[in-house]
């Protein structure tokens, strides 16, 4: 799908989030606020590599929490050490923001940080932002 702009429109998300009662309530935000996203979810650093791998050549975003069982979330990001790097937008969430936090993951990788609680209700405005300026798969 082509926006207006002729970039591709991302509608595949990646949730990696290990607390399911997160992962429902982003779920429901985005079908609430933006519905057409279709969202797998993971809830390990591992699960999600390995998902990543299966769709690699597609157009998706990856929603990670920042704590996961088996690491973090900028574990997803390889060795990218800027945004332009990655192969696929990357927002982190996570439940407590610090400016550090913040700097570091921009730094790995991530286009964007939203911290759970009130900012969450943005993450579909800041997942199509983050979506069309990667430029879907470039």
């Amino acid at each position: 799908m082509e926006s207006s702009e002729g970039q591709k429109d991302i509608k595949q998300i990646l949730l990696v989030e290990d607390e399911e009662a997160h992962a429902l309530l982003v779920r429901r935000i985005f079908e609430e606020n933006d519905g057409g996203w279709k969202i797998d979810h993971a809830t390990s650093v591992g699960e999600a590599k390995k998902w990543i791998d299966e769709h690699s050549g597609q157009d998706f975003l990856v929603i990670s929490d920042y704590r996961l069982p088996d690491g973090t979330g900028l574990d997803l990001t390889g060795r990218a050490e800027r945004p332009e790097e990655m192969k696929f937008p990357f927002i982190i969430i996570t439940g407590v923001g610090s400016e550090k936090l913040a700097v570091q993951s921009i730094k790995s990788g991530a286009m964007d940080y939203v911290v759970k609680g009130e900012d969450l209700h943005q993450l579909p405005q800041v997942a199509r932002r983050v979506s069309c300026r990667n430029g879907a798969g470039s």
